[in-house]
């Protein structure tokens, strides 16, 4: 894709980095029965900034590869690319930004969830003081899921194949007694998914001191999908603390919150999900190098029961920049 530009692009040096993970998954899956596993992880990230005559625009580039190596399941890979552009305006508290990405993500163990993913979106800033910044943004995201969806299908007794003794008419007397002992049919059908998402995000930080900070966001989410039954709402909201004691120590603790109500589910047993979750991120900074350990508890209280589930991810690594 060729972008014109109304300013001339002076590109910077490419930087980049390298994490290495090893942890433990509890529930990789997301099943009410789990199987859990330990992995590791690598990750490369390769990242470019543009900066352009106009002192009121900046831009970046980035390349990133990520594979996943589960113990006891197959293993999953993420490659993804993208870019911003951020309108910086010199004595403005108002800085917009505009963004977009693709990738494609495989899974050996879930070959249902591989897909091809565009998403693009805008939004902005405002530094409303020096302790206070808002901010909104809106994000589009088309999915091309590469594996047909298995779904089944009820097929009521009148639309049954008639009988000979009246083919042209099923719900004539003749075939009626039939009919009544006939049960309505399941059947399996292969089609295409695609997924089409829109999430809003509004969001505010408030800066208690230079090395403390709180973020609360609020997000909801529509996503139209091929197959009826994924179709849903979704509205959530995220309370992050961060505390950085000195420059070579961050930490990190989040909460959220997420229901998700899908359009079309049982008449008798609709179908939601309410998600809770929490997290901490501790990291340690030696010049290029950094350490850091994380977890990760979430629980599903999912209706019906079969949908529910409870995860834990530890997991420690090593960051390298350069």
């Amino acid at each position: 894709m060729i972008v014109i530009l109304p300013a001339v692009c002076r590109a910077g040096i490419v930087n980049g980095t390298v994490e290495g993970w090893v942890g433990y998954d509890s529930n990789p899956s997301l099943l009410s029965k789990p199987e859990s596993s330990a992995f590791a992880l690598c990750k490369l990230m390769l990242f470019r900034e543009f900066k352009f005559d106009s002192p009121s625009m900046d831009g970046s580039l980035y390349l990133e590869g990520q594979f996943k190596n589960y113990f006891e399941m197959k293993d999953n890979y993420l490659i993804s690319a993208g870019g911003n552009l951020s309108f910086p305006n010199s004595g403005s508290r108002w800085l917009p930004f505009l963004f977009a990405d693709i990738s494609t993500y495989i899974d050996k163990e879930k070959e249902e969830d591989e897909s091809n993913n565009l998403s693009a979106g805008a939004g902005f800033d405002w530094i409303a003081n020096s302790r206070l910044t808002l901010g909104a943004k809106y994000a589009a995201t088309f999915k091309d899921y590469k594996e047909k969806a298995i779904i089944e299908v009820v097929v009521p007794p009148e639309f049954h194949n008639p009988t000979p003794s009246n083919p042209g008419n099923p719900t004539s007397p003749g075939n009626a007694g039939q009919q009544q002992q006939q049960q309505p049919q399941i059947i399996t059908q292969a089609i295409s998914r695609d997924d089409q998402i829109h999430t809003g995000t509004v969001h505010g930080t408030f800066y208690f001191s230079p090395e403390f900070s709180g973020d609360l966001a609020f997000e909801i989410e529509r996503c139209d999908s091929s197959i009826d039954e994924e179709s849903n709402d979704r509205t959530g909201a995220i309370l992050t603390f961060s505390w950085s004691p000195s420059p070579d120590w961050e930490t990190e603790c989040r909460l959220s919150w997420e229901h998700i109500g899908y359009d079309k589910s049982d008449p008798d047993m609709k179908r939601e999900d309410s998600i809770w979750g929490i997290g901490i991120e501790i990291i340690r900074y030696f010049e290029q190098t950094g350490l850091f350990v994380k977890f990760n508890r979430s629980e599903n209280n999912g209706s019906p029961d079969l949908e529910s589930y409870d995860q834990t991810v530890t997991q420690c690594g090593i960051i390298w920049s350069f």
